[in-house]
């Protein structure tokens, strides 16, 4: 069989919707999965974590750390037949500054859309305003779009808004991309459906038998994933599933099973802007509260969270404590806060049909009644929880949350959920502000030297810590479960895990 030979349709459940397709706005799991299938980077990930070339086939930084320059590979067509060429790169850049909801809101305050330019039809460069230490990492998500077909997708133009929108209205749903798979249909909350790209610009020489279609259906049900793979309609699992549902899968059908180190940090967010949240102590009573020796009955194999860098990766820092259960502490601080346990009734919020984490918000609220507190629990789908998180008032008290590497950086653990300029997104659903971090996670994004800027990386998690905005809970085990014929699955500890479909194939 050949590479160009059709194969069986590769399923995947997945428990969350993809929510808006377009790659400026990419910010979480599923809307990286689907981007990164869809288009191409500058730069990407080994599977080891490491920036290896990708559309770039080299590129040289400035002595000074504000200059990058970009060489492109030839011959890299858009699904649309398209060249690609350094003025899409251009056009991607400028277009995710303007929108400035995925990678465009990390380059705040260091890149503006003036900063980008095309030198050659094969050359870009990138004009920093000052040192940006991830950046190079950042552009592992930045993907580039075909700007003759954007262009034409574009509205609300105006002599004032030239590009109108950007195309963002279009791109929501459809795509313009190079990657190894086209966009076939989008049903928001339903499905997508991706087909091969034949003509994609690596060739599939070294693919034995790639998929020509792509199904990721939202499965909210762990049961329905179980009949799904009894009757041949799924072959892999989103890897958010309950423990049971992949030992089952593994000893009733003979899936393959992997438990692989993660930077999955699950966390109980909670709104610092809501009264009585804004209040410290009333925090601290809250976090002390909790029950973390129930932690590993929900992933076997987890280990302790004490912020938000997890304990394998750069950046960590190690004297921050693990906090414990203590009830007695918990109410004193309860007391010394000055606020009633009764004062009003709580609300926590996960997405629902992802058991692990209603065990862990029903923990929650039985350690929390111990204190007085009352809190229901309210389970959203993952895109209102999106929604609600654009707003400091219509966010939840608390929300059992995982938050990842999105770029591989730690600043990427801690810039989009702690500093106030990234408040509005479901990654900070803390709405957390503090004058001391916003400064600090200034200084550690421009500090070229390592030491010093892994100091400033350790007082950052020790500041936050102290402003108890979550509770730490755990590293969650990155689960990995597919079926007997897939081939070619490949795991990186780093900002996507698993996440492509290039490499992977049908084995009879």
């Amino acid at each position: 069989m050949t590479s160009s030979t059709p194969t069986p349709t590769f399923n995947e459940e997945v428990l969350q919707d993809f929510g808006d397709i377009d790659p400026a706005v990419a910010n979480d799991y599923t809307q990286n999965l689907a981007a990164y299938n869809m288009y191409d980077n500058l730069v990407t990930q080994s599977p080891n974590g490491t920036l290896i070339p990708s559309l770039a086939s080299s590129w040289t930084i400035s002595p000074d750390g504000t200059t990058y320059t970009f060489t492109l590979n030839q011959g890299v067509n858009f699904h649309s037949g398209n060249v690609l060429n350094a003025s899409d790169v251009v056009f991607s850049a400028q277009r995710d500054i303007a929108i400035g909801q995925g990678v465009g809101l990390y380059w705040t305050s260091f890149l503006n859309s003036s900063g980008v330019k095309a030198l050659s039809s094969s050359t870009v460069q990138f004009q920093l305003s000052r040192p940006f230490v991830p950046f190079l990492s950042t552009l592992s998500i930045f993907y580039i779009v075909d700007q003759q077909t954007v262009m034409k997708h574009l509205v609300n133009v105006s002599a004032s808004s030239p590009e109108g929108d950007w195309g963002a209205s279009w791109l929501s749903t459809n795509e313009a991309g190079s990657g190894p798979y086209m966009l076939e249909n989008y049903q928001p909350g339903v499905s997508l459906t991706l087909s091969r790209f034949v003509g994609y610009w690596r060739g599939w020489t070294a693919n034995p038998r790639p998929f020509n279609t792509v199904v990721y259906t939202v499965v909210t049900s762990d049961a329905t994933v179980l009949s799904l793979a009894k009757e041949g309609q799924t072959e892999m699992t989103s890897p958010t599933r309950a423990y049971s549902t992949y030992q089952a899968l593994q000893s009733q059908l003979g899936w393959t099973f992997q438990s692989e180190p993660s930077l999955y940090v699950f966390k109980i967010a909670m709104n610092t802007q809501k009264s009585p949240l804004n209040n410290l102590l009333f925090r601290e009573a809250v976090a002390l509260a909790f029950n973390y020796s129930s932690l590993n009955y929900f992933f076997p194999g987890e280990t302790p969270a004490t912020g938000e860098i997890p304990s394998a990766w750069e950046g960590y820092n190690p004297a921050v404590p693990a906090l414990t259960q203590d009830l007695s502490a918990a109410k004193q601080a309860l007391a010394s806060s000055g606020v009633s346990p009764t004062v009003r009734t709580f609300t926590i919020t996960y997405v629902s049909g992802f058991i692990p984490e209603q065990e862990m918000a029903e923990e929650f609220q039985k350690d929390l009644a111990q204190i007085g507190i009352t809190v229901n629990i309210q389970p959203q789908t993952w895109l209102t929880m999106t929604q609600l998180a654009t707003n400091k008032t219509t966010t939840p008290d608390f929300t059992v949350v995982a938050t990842a590497a999105t770029y591989p950086d730690p600043d990427s653990l801690l810039y989009p959920q702690y500093d106030t300029a990234s408040q509005g997104t479901w990654n900070a659903f803390e709405w957390f502000s503090n004058a001391t971090v916003d400064n600090l996670l200034n200084q550690e994004r421009a500090t070229v030297n390592p030491a010093q800027r892994t100091q400033i990386l350790y007082q950052i998690q020790a500041d936050i810590a102290q402003q108890y905005p979550d509770v730490f809970l755990l590293v969650e085990p990155y689960y990995l479960c597919y079926s007997p014929h897939i081939g070619g699955v490949v795991y990186s500890l780093g900002a996507w895990t698993y996440n492509g479909l290039y490499t992977m194939y049908y084995k009879p």
